[in-house]
């Protein structure tokens, strides 16, 4: 992602409260003329339906996702929530629509599951565009690493930019 980009078009998979999205929006924003965000998420989190975050005794739903968002002043028409598994082929036929700048991976933290997320979204950012991968180095994602040193790290479409405080940062060519 270039700071010469004028609109910041920014995917995320596994949104959860929809914490990362209200961040990015809050810190990106006023370095590009406009910005828009797609949330993807089943939003049952990784529990089941209705069940409560343990961390924070909040539901995971799309209602508490809107309030986050709105709580973080995002422009809810510049958002577009995709309710669905990352891997459904409904949901990766809408969020290619588009072409983005920034994606977040953020969803299965299963060694397939970020391969999958990859291979499916890494071809909808651009030249320049920016992959981050959370939970890389953290001891209970183990897979999430495992991934990204087998494959993300010498993968010749993408230079590594960070690796640090449990997010690896990739540059597409």
């Amino acid at each position: 992602m270039s700071l010469k980009d004028k609109h910041l078009n920014y995917v995320e998979i596994g949104v959860l409260f929809g914490i990362n999205s209200a961040i990015v929006w809050d810190l990106l924003r006023y370095a590009f003329e406009s910005a828009t965000i797609t949330c993807i998420d089943p939003l049952e989190g990784y529990y089941d339906a209705d069940a409560l975050d343990t961390l924070v005794g909040l539901p995971i739903n799309e209602t508490v996702l809107r309030q986050n968002l709105a709580h973080a002043m995002c422009d809810m028409e510049q958002v577009t929530i995709l309710k669905g598994l990352s891997e459904d082929p409904e949901i990766i036929s809408k969020a290619s629509k588009r072409s983005y700048n920034y994606l977040l991976i953020d969803g299965d933290h299963s060694y397939d599951g970020v391969r999958r997320d990859f291979e499916n979204y890494a071809p909808m950012v651009s030249s320049g565009g920016i992959v981050a991968v959370d939970d890389y180095g953290a001891d209970e994602w183990p897979e999430v690493t495992a991934y990204c040193d087998r494959v993300l790290m010498e993968h010749p479409g993408y230079e590594v930019l960070s690796k640090t405080h449990r997010t690896l940062i990739l540059r597409k060519s």
